[in-house]
């Protein structure tokens, strides 16, 4: 067999087949490892685990006979793959060590049976002997000898794998010593074995290609790849040199020195046009992906010639060229055309004026964080991805095939399945509503506005033009921003004054509820006899409930919680940090309303996106989880799923305490839809209502510290939590506050109760005023922002002029 540990463990390995022709039937592999290592088959080099692409994992204490199924690939062509847990080509993972082993592969009919691990492998070296066994004495000799011989065989390197095969079987049963206790003499050689291995250092690895069997590849009749038809020689574009490559060698070395050599015009032509085309608008060539025959003719073919030639004399420097360029003539040119140009040139292919042409997208959204001071340029790529939230530039974000960011999409950003040379650019409805309605325009024109709080208002408007547009404005604009800005603060003024009453007269009427209410309240918690029995009526039991200061196990079921990743308890509290979170088994109940709850402490408050607590489907796919800053720093809401039951709860405050001290945060889904928040006992921001979804039974779980599984940084919690705890139904707001405040709480219908008969006819007039004054607040409220100022809105009416997206 081929094995990656005969030295260590720590020592990594990939083992490829040659190609082989898939065949219906079933592909069988004998194999041993650990959890980590990958087996499977490739075939067209696809690096995944998928539905049609099964990947496995070997079984660390056993060889064991892995099936694939290979009907689905009939008449295709493949190999088989087998690496450590570090050297997947995508999924890979950081174990230190991982190892694996391979014995036999080979493919099999559906008729042929299938293969079986027997016994006389391991017995094998019994029967090779030719000595008279008649009694059991005779047998334990043999034994002895069978053994001797190959432990001496071992020492000698010249053991077969049968000897290898009993040798290991008795050391796994326990017969032949394998211990420092056991053997003493051996501490010495072990304890150096592990200095050694010590200095054995994990590989840095970067993405690359391991050398195959070169082979010809067949010519698709009409492309169809099913029909495929003559042999095709591997070598390099027949115009440039049709000598076909040597049979013996992979051809790629002999491709990169084709790609350069001095008679190959095309590879510094296309570099070029393309330098041109990000710089110009337009390549000299307006077809950059393709300079064959149904690619457009270069506009300006010496040029062309002129630019690849220097190119190349430069030492292929992309930095060189792109100062040249800029520096030139052409570059600095006026985007607005003659007269004559307007006639003779009407596409500009002659270059008798600048291209006018939009932003792409990065460089719009870019503009934005720049422009509202939010951008952030204080180093260099490195490490992980940025979310979707962050405030570095476009470039270093996270981009998902299957999720891609609708703000970059809109504006043509490419989906990253294929090259594109030339982005599309379009005008449609939905690229103005995204720029008057798009969460991080509108963050990004308050962040600007912001910035220009101060100062004379014509001053103000001025900064604003010339740091969104990098002009001065005109004296029309100046007046139509002045008149804006002068009758919006008289038009608001009105209402902020009626919000201000409403809300003076709902403050009046709860002083004066509470007046009456506080003195019957305090009096009723004097007067308890027992605090435990007040508990048992009035405090809820959840479904699910953690004190992590008792363990790790739920307190009404015993669902186990696992530690992943350095999560520990300590101290009381689950301690999530540095990629740390705890999962649970499967929850043997259905939930759909419900409440989470739990009390959290966090590490700081510029953490973006963790989840504090989290239910979700087994995949992750679906979730909901209490969730910090995902969408505005400093702010709780409900994650879930592509923010599919995510809104933000409007006006909740700032978070300040939770870095300080242990805070508690619920959330309630209703049947109804509705999802409202709570921080310590009190309403956060305002609910909103949304489609719930239904969590089964043993197909569901719940996570701390992570907003979902799979887990990644960009979903990690950095805190503590001491108590956690889910409830079947959406909790009322006196309940949240009996989770809060259980040792000093009434209900308010107990105080309602104890009131005499003419204060609660009272109480009941105010509390109907009360709400009738929150629905005209409501109404208000609904029309009138307080966190939308005007100088905000003239910052939105910047962002959407033409001028912002478009380079001229």
């Amino acid at each position: 067999g081929a094995y990656t540990h005969l030295l260590s463990t720590k020592h990594n390995g990939t083992l490829s087949s040659p190609r082989f022709k898939f065949e219906k039937g079933n592909l069988w592999l004998r194999v041993i490892g650990d959890k980590g290592a990958s087996v499977r088959y490739s075939v067209w080099n696809y690096p995944r685990k998928g539905t049609v692409y099964p990947k496995s994992s070997p079984e660390p204490k056993l060889e064991k006979w892995i099936r694939f199924k290979t009907d689905y690939w009939d008449g295709e062509t493949g190999y088989l793959e087998l690496t450590t847990n570090g050297d997947h080509p995508v999924e890979a993972g950081n174990a230190e060590r991982s190892w694996f082993g391979i014995t036999e592969a080979f493919h099999a009919t559906h008729d042929e049976p299938a293969p079986k691990d027997e016994i006389s492998e391991i017995l094998s070296p019994l029967f090779s002997t030719f000595l008279s066994v008649t009694n059991s004495r005779d047998l334990t000799v043999l034994y002895v000898q069978v053994i001797k011989d190959a432990i001496k065989a071992w020492e000698d390197n010249s053991i077969t794998d049968a000897q290898s095969r009993i040798i290991n079987s008795l050391i796994k049963e326990g017969i032949l010593p394998n211990s420092q206790k056991e053997m003493p003499t051996c501490k010495n050689l072990v304890l150096k074995y592990r200095e050694i291995e010590s200095l054995i250092k994990a590989p840095r690895l970067a993405p690359g290609l391991l050398d195959g069997e070169p082979f010809e590849q067949a010519l698709f009749d009409r492309g169809d790849h099913k029909k495929p038809a003559h042999k095709v020689p591997r070598r390099f574009l027949e115009a440039i040199d049709p000598t076909p490559y040597p049979k013996d060698s992979i051809g790629r070395l002999e491709f990169a020195n084709d790609l350069l050599r001095k008679d190959n015009p095309f590879t510094s032509r296309v570099i070029v046009n393309r330098i041109w085309h990000h710089l110009f608008g337009n390549g000299i060539v307006r077809t950059p992906d393709n300079f064959g025959r149904l690619g457009e003719k270069p506009s300006h073919p010496e040029l062309l010639d002129f630019l690849a030639t220097k190119f190349r004399k430069d030492g292929w420097s992309i930095k060189s060229m792109v100062k040249f360029l800029v520096t030139t003539k052409a570059f600095r040119a006026s985007s607005k055309p003659s007269a004559e140009a307007q006639q003779s040139d009407p596409k500009n292919l002659l270059l008798s004026h600048a291209n006018l042409r939009r932003l792409e997208a990065e460089a719009i959204h870019d503009s934005m964080l720049l422009v509202s001071g939010r951008i952030k340029l204080d180093r260099v790529a490195e490490g992980e991805s940025e979310p979707s939230n962050s405030v570095r530039r476009s470039v270093y974000r996270l981009i998902k095939r299957n999720n891609l960011d609708p703000f970059l999409s809109v504006f043509d950003a490419p989906v990253p399945a294929s090259t594109k040379g030339k982005r599309d650019v379009t005008n449609v409805p939905a690229q103005s509503l995204t720029l008057m309605n798009d969460p991080m325009v509108i963050r990004a024109a308050r962040e600007f506005a912001n910035l220009h709080r101060n100062g004379d208002l014509k001053d103000r408007i001025t900064m604003m033009f010339r740091h969104s547009l990098g002009r001065n404005p005109t004296q029309e604009e100046i007046k139509q921003s002045m008149d804006y800005l002068i009758l919006s603060d008289q038009e608001s003024g009105k209402e902020k004054n009626i919000l201000l009453g409403l809300r003076g007269k709902k403050l009046k009427l709860s002083q004066e509820i509470s007046e009456l209410i506080e003195p019957v309240r305090e009096n009723l918690i004097k007067n308890k006899k027992s605090l435990d029995g007040t508990k048992k009526k009035y405090l809820i039991d959840p479904v699910l409930q953690w004190n992590f200061a008792s363990g790790l196990k739920d307190q009404i079921i015993g669902l186990q919680a696992n530690l992943k990743n350095g999560a520990k308890i300590e101290n009381g509290r689950l301690i999530l940090r540095k990629g740390g979170y705890a999962v649970t088994d499967n929850l043997p109940i259905e939930i759909t309303e419900k409440t989470l709850s739990a009390w959290v402490q966090l590490d700081n408050l510029s953490q973006q996106a963790g989840g504090v607590i989290t239910l979700q489907n087994s995949s992750g796919s679906i979730f909901d989880s209490i969730v910090f800053a995902e969408k505005n720093p400093r702010k709780w809401l409900s994650g879930s799923n592509g923010f599919s039951r995510t809104e933000p709860f409007a006006f909740a405050p700032l978070e300040n305490l939770a870095d300080k001290q242990l805070i508690h945060f619920a959330i309630t889904y209703s049947t109804n839809g509705k999802i409202t928040g709570y921080r310590n006992g009190q309403r956060y921001g305002k609910p909103y209502s949304v489609n719930l979804y239904k969590y089964q039974k043993n197909k569901s779980l719940l996570t701390f510290g992570l907003r979902h599984l799979p887990a990644s940084p960009q979903r990690m919690l950095e805190g503590s939590i001491s108590k956690a705890s889910v409830y079947d139904r959406a909790l009322s707001q006196s309940e949240i506050n009996v989770i809060f405040h259980p040792d000093s709480y009434v209900s308010l219908e107990e105080v309602v109760n104890s009131l005499p008969d003419d204060q609660r006819n009272l109480y009941t007039k105010l509390t109907m005023q009360i709400k009738s004054t929150e629905k005209r607040l409501g109404e208000l409220e609904a029309t009138v922002f307080p966190d939308k100022p005007n100088f905000q809105n003239l910052a939105l009416a910047l962002f959407n002029m033409k001028e912002f997206i478009y380079l001229k």
